[in-house]
């Protein structure tokens, strides 16, 4: 079987219900305009990857978030109406500036709290959760809180947290879903025209009230529902071990396996070593990395260790990107900038020690222009910087460094060093990179 059917065959085979569903519909109805609807972009995306590699081409298909469709539905009201969009950072922000001015008029249940990030962002997710279940500030019954002055101050709150975004003009993701819904009311479908709306079955479960209210106006001749595979039952096709994962959290209830390979359980002693194994098993199948996803349960833990890993995989090439990207995003300390100011700011702190400076040096942290001329790499050159006994304090370090270029230059010219042994080398590559520095 050639190559390009074989690989269509296996994507036919590892379509889901939902993509299977979505395959037929880019076949059926190829030139509408269709929104998906997913939980996330990389999500979406990753629907329509397998898609196209089931040999369906897929178009005219946009991948959405819910967000991004209230967005759409409610754009030409918000500019008509001169109203900016407010998110992310934008709200924890104005919620800080209103309790801010709360906690200034008097001291009470929690405005005398001291301020802090995590108590902006708790304060935060509960105007969020109480404006996305349809409730505002003269609809809060504070009888219902078990610390009456409790209620209170959070009905104080939302209040003045809706008059700010009215006196700004502004609009949070619930006032924007409240205005996306009446502008479906107003004129069923005319901002969608007649884009078909892709919704998979499950994603209505978890939605909130003003959420469910947008979704219960589209259009109900626009609206398609992709079937889901659900956990804990048996697929419609051949079942397979790989179907058996439906059960991984009642696996007393999982039918019998079948050993057909499409699963696989491996034991390893630490989190370290089941990275390992997941790559391992990758270059031992000969499995292109952007073709595998490491599915985890603590991003604390296995976040660093898969970053790491990948790491080592281009730490000798400078400006190299990493063979691996993550959904959750990685922090800024990770990157090749920070770490370098984050070890250089150590390195100044504590006195200037050598093994800091050699660590940024095998990292590949500094830039060294005549490392690749003298053919030696970072961890070769650290090797050669350590050798060196400066040990800390800052003025140590030409004066040593010059003390050992002036011992390796008295063996080379006593015939007890060459050139072709590669210490030459080394020494003129620690010899121009001190020099450079010093210019520098």
């Amino acid at each position: 079987m050639p190559l390009n059917e074989r690989s269509r065959d296996m994507g036919k085979r590892d379509l889901s219900r939902l993509t299977s569903a979505l395959r037929d519909l880019c076949r059926e109805r190829v030139l509408e305009e269709k929104w998906l609807l997913a939980p996330s972009l990389r999500v979406g995306f990753q629907w329509l990857d397998t898609v196209a590699r089931s040999g369906e081409p897929v178009l005219n298909v946009r991948v959405k978030t819910l967000q991004h469709v209230v967005l759409d539905v409610a754009s030409t009201e918000m500019q008509s109406r001169g109203v900016s969009f407010l998110r992310g950072v934008g709200v924890e922000v104005l919620v800080d500036r209103v309790f801010g001015r709360l906690q200034a008029a008097g001291s009470g249940y929690t405005t005398g709290l001291a301020p802090s990030p995590g108590l902006t962002r708790t304060l935060t997710q509960a105007i969020r959760d109480l404006r996305l279940a349809g409730v505002e500030a003269r609809d809060l019954r504070t009888g219902v809180f078990e610390v009456a002055p409790k209620g209170e101050e959070i009905r104080g709150l939302l209040l003045e947290y809706e008059r700010a975004l009215e006196a700004e003009k502004l609009a949070d993701y619930a006032a924007l879903l409240r205005l996306a819904t009446d502008c479906l009311k107003a004129n069923s479908g005319y901002t969608l025209r007649e884009t078909l709306v892709l919704v998979p079955e499950d994603l209505e479960q978890d939605l909130r009230a003003l959420e469910r209210a947008f979704m219960a106006c589209l259009p109900p001749e626009q609206k398609v529902a992709l079937p889901v595979d659900r956990p804990g039952t048996s697929p419609e096709e051949e079942p397979s071990d790989r179907s058996l994962l439906r059960w991984i959290l009642r696996p007393a209830d999982a039918p019998r396996a079948r050993g057909d390979g499409t699963a696989a359980i491996f034991r390893a002693v630490g989190e370290v070593n089941e990275v390992r194994e997941v790559l391992r098993r990758c270059v031992a199948e000969k499995t292109p990395f952007d073709e595998v996803e490491i599915l985890h349960t603590d991003a604390a833990t296995y976040l660093p260790l898969i970053y790491e890993l990948a790491y080592q995989l281009t730490k000798d090439e400078p400006g190299e990107a990493l063979p691996a990207t993550f959904a959750e995003g990685i922090p800024a300390r990770y990157g090749r900038p920070a770490r370098a100011l984050l070890a250089w700011v150590s390195w100044v702190r504590e006195g200037c020690p050598q093994w800091t400076l050699t660590r940024m040096i095998q990292d590949g942290l500094l830039q060294i222009d005549e490392i690749e001329k003298e053919g030696l790499s970072f961890t070769e050159l650290g090797g050669l910087f350590r050798s060196v006994p400066i040990g800390g304090g800052r003025e140590r370090y030409l004066v040593k460094i010059d003390e050992a270029i002036d011992a390796a230059e008295r063996k080379r010219a006593a015939g007890r060093v060459t050139d072709e042994e590669g210490e030459g080398a080394a020494e003129h590559a620690l010899h121009h990179a001190v020099w450079s520095g010093r210019r520098g």
